[in-house]
């Protein structure tokens, strides 16, 4: 039994960090929602499979069965303690994956931007009825290289 439980308990900690960085490396939000179902659809399998494939008489032995002898639930000023502490980890596993794996993307992003649209960059307007408006940014061009070769340094 205690074997079983630690290969459970190794494969959901495993689920929870492969997924969990699936999802942080995820930037668009179409492609979030979708993978978020997905890994719902993976998490529940086997309960689905259970209940669509088990036999009426294991369904009716796993609903019958008592709780087995073990760990009393502990409360502390009238709140269950076990609820508490996954409410806690939980919170501790999401600002653990957002300032490991999200907010990198989002400073990323951000250098990204400002390389590419940083500073007072003029672009080309074209209007249709009179002559094409150009602006001059070669001006830009050393600052922007030079931002960039700075930032493939770091």
């Amino acid at each position: 039994v205690l074997i079983v439980s630690a290969i459970r308990l190794c494969v959901g900690i495993s689920l929870f960090a492969m997924g969990a960085t699936w999802l942080a490396s995820e930037i668009n939000i179409e492609n979030l929602v979708l993978n978020a179902a997905a890994l719902e659809c993976i998490m529940n399998v086997d309960e689905l499979l259970f209940s669509n494939f088990a036999p009426e008489i294991a369904k009716a032995v796993v609903r019958n069965a008592v709780k087995l002898p073990g760990m009393k639930n502990r409360s502390w000023s009238g709140v269950n303690a076990t609820p508490a502490i996954m409410i806690m980890l939980c919170f501790l596993s999401v600002i653990l994956f957002f300032s490991q794996m999200v907010w990198p993307l989002v400073m990323d992003l951000r250098t990204g931007q400002e390389i590419m649209c940083g500073g007072d960059l003029e672009f080309v307007h074209i209007d249709m009825e009179h002559f094409p408006q150009t602006a001059n940014t070669d001006a830009h061009a050393d600052d922007l290289l030079k931002r960039l070769r700075k930032h493939q340094i770091e």
